[in-house]
């Protein structure tokens, strides 16, 4: 399966089915002749693969600066305690 139809697989409305039974997504785009369009629905493709990596590095970023930013809450939680328990309480300038 391509990554176009792949993409699409989520918008089932926008699928249809040519007169051969297959998948496209237009009837009669697999088997356009011309060369332009075979090439704009491959740079099509290509530019949808590179949407996808980079919502997938976003959001693995996501994740790692709110594992960061959990640590660092955690960390000022156990210097606020500590500073509590210290004798004499927290010291201000």
């Amino acid at each position: 399966m391509s990554l176009l139809k792949a993409a699409f697989g989520f918008f089932p409305g926008l699928q249809q089915v040519d007169s051969r039974g297959n998948d496209a997504l237009h009837p009669g785009l697999g088997s356009c002749p011309s060369e332009f369009h075979r090439a704009a629905f491959t740079n099509w493709e290509t530019q949808i693969a590179d949407i996808l990596k980079w919502v997938s590095n976003e959001k693995e970023s996501r994740g790692y600066l709110q594992a960061v930013a959990t640590r660092m809450m955690d960390e000022m939680e156990a210097l606020k305690q500590a500073g509590a328990q210290s004798p004499g309480g927290p010291k201000s300038p």
